[in-house]
């Protein structure tokens, strides 16, 4: 009986640790984008640098593909944008 318990204390003090520990990560990304998104910025920025233009990164926000393929809690914002691109 008491060893269950502390089984059970064991597998709560674990989840709590992974909550805990997902979190401070997940403030520390660098940018909260999903992988198809860092994709698309990554093709777009290399088309602009052929074509010697600028991104601008608000049609990048508005653009009806990059926010479906984006996070729906959190939507990527522009200082994302802007700090993924100039990494």
């Amino acid at each position: 009986m008491i060893r269950e318990e502390k089984e059970k204390e064991k597998a709560i003090d674990n989840i709590s640790y992974r909550i805990t520990k997902d979190k401070k990560q997940e403030d520390m990304m660098m940018a909260k984008l999903t992988k198809k998104q860092k994709q698309v910025l990554e093709k777009k920025q290399n088309l602009a640098n052929m074509m010697g233009e600028s991104i601008r990164i608000q049609d990048i926000m508005n653009d009806p593909l990059f926010k479906t393929i984006g996070d729906k809690k959190k939507p990527a914002t522009a200082e994302e944008i802007q700090e993924f691109l100039n990494k």
